[in-house]
Parts: structure tokens; C-alpha cells; sequence
């Protein structure tokens, strides 16, 4: 039997899409997976996930700026299913009895057991910001007749950005001691001028993104 190993990595215009959407996946994922950690940046407590989740707003640009809205909302939209299926397994993995040789079930069980609340304060975070996201960045492309992507990108970012912090923070915190409406407001602001600004020094990759999914045969 013969064995063939496929090297050619040239990738037609599909192809190079369905590698961006795996790894638009792969970034909601991790950001669930890693974000329960807080550090310290600047005197800004904020998530880890500022690693992987500002990626999630560079591949949605870049969509959107080579096949338009339909496609961009599509990727939000299987993120969207693909959060709720992890969350449903991971429902299901903690429910399961641990063998009495698995010595970690307390350590596991602390740290994939997030709220209810909280996971459906992300999911509704994250529907919003992105879709909105798709609508500010389609109209300020078109708008500059495609000539200032900086700009669409940048203004998509802050809006979704907002959106998402806020809605995440007051859904996921409002009601709970020591978690007043002011004192959310005022963690969730440095909050997100820190991702805005993350964002705006991703800038670059939009348009690599975007020249690479061009590029496709």
C-alpha cells in the first residue's frame, strides 16, 4: 500500500475560509478555557484572554471586508453553536461521577465549573458585539468606498468591544454583593480602553488577513 504525504500547502480561496473559521473557533474556545484567569497589566486587572480574544474581531473584519456581511455573520453564528456544544459537554463532564482514582475531581470541578450565569452572560456578550461589529464595519467600509480599512476596523472594534464588556459585566455581576452598578461601570471602562487599544495594535493583521484571503486561488 502506498503512502502519500500531501506537503502542498497552496490553499484556494475555500480553503484559506474554512482555515479562518477553525481558527475563529479556535479563539472563542481558548478565551473560555484560559479567561477565568485575571492579571495584573498596567494596575488594570483584566483577563487573559486579551491573548486570544481580540483575534475573534481581526478574522471578522477581514470576512467581512473580502465576502461581505452573510459570510461574517455565518462565522458569528458557528461560534455561537460551537460555545453552546462546549458548554453543554463540559455540563455533562462534570456531572459524570469521577473514578476513585482520579485524585483531581475537586480541582477539576473548580475550574471548569462557571456559573450558569456567567457562560450565558458571555454567549449574549458575544452575539451582540460581533453582530453589531459586522453592521459599524460594513458601513464605514462602504461609506469610505473601501479606501480606509483602518478606520472600519478600528470603529467595529470599539463599538463591539463596548458592547461586549458591558453587557458581559452587568449581566454576568449586576445584583451580586459588592457589585454595584457604579462600581461595575467603573471596572468595566479601563477594561475596555485596554482591549480597544489591543485592538487597534492588531490593526496590521486585518489587512493580512484580508490580502490572504485574497490571495486564494
Amino acid at each position: 500500500m502506498a503512502f502519500n504525504l500531501d506537503l502542498n500547502f497552496k490553499l484556494d480561496k475555500q480553503q484559506r475560509l474554512d482555515y479562518l473559521l477553525a481558527f475563529f473557533v479556535t479563539c472563542l474556545m481558548a478565551s473560555n478555557f484560559i479567561g477565568m484567569k485575571v492579571a495584573l497589566v498596567y494596575g488594570i486587572s483584566i483577563s487573559v484572554a486579551i491573548i486570544t480574544y481580540p483575534f475573534s474581531f481581526v478574522i471578522i473584519d477581514a470576512v467581512t471586508a473580502v465576502y461581505g456581511k452573510k459570510t461574517a455573520q455565518h462565522f458569528v453564528n458557528v461560534g455561537m453553536v460551537m460555545l453552546i456544544v462546549a458548554g453543554i459537554f463540559t455540563i455533562i463532564s462534570l456531572a459524570v461521577p469521577a473514578a476513585p482514582r482520579f485524585a483531581y475531581e475537586a480541582q477539576y470541578q473548580a475550574l471548569f465549573a462557571i456559573s450558569l450565569r456567567m457562560l450565558v452572560a458571555g454567549l449574549i456578550a458575544y452575539y451582540i458585539a460581533h453582530t453589531l461589529g459586522i453592521s459599524v464595519f460594513r458601513g464605514a467600509f462602504e461609506y469610505f468606498k473601501k479606501k480606509k480599512l483602518w478606520f472600519a476596523a478600528n470603529a467595529s472594534n470599539i463599538a463591539g468591544e463596548f458592547l461586549d464588556t458591558m453587557i458581559f459585566m452587568y449581566l454576568a455581576f449586576l445584583g451580586v454583593p459588592g457589585f454595584p452598578a457604579d462600581f461595575i461601570f467603573a471596572i468595566a471602562v479601563p477594561w475596555w480602553i485596554f482591549k480597544s487599544i489591543f485592538n487597534a495594535l492588531s490593526t496590521p493583521l486585518v489587512y493580512w488577513a484580508k490580502n490572504w484571503l485574497e490571495a486564494g486561488n
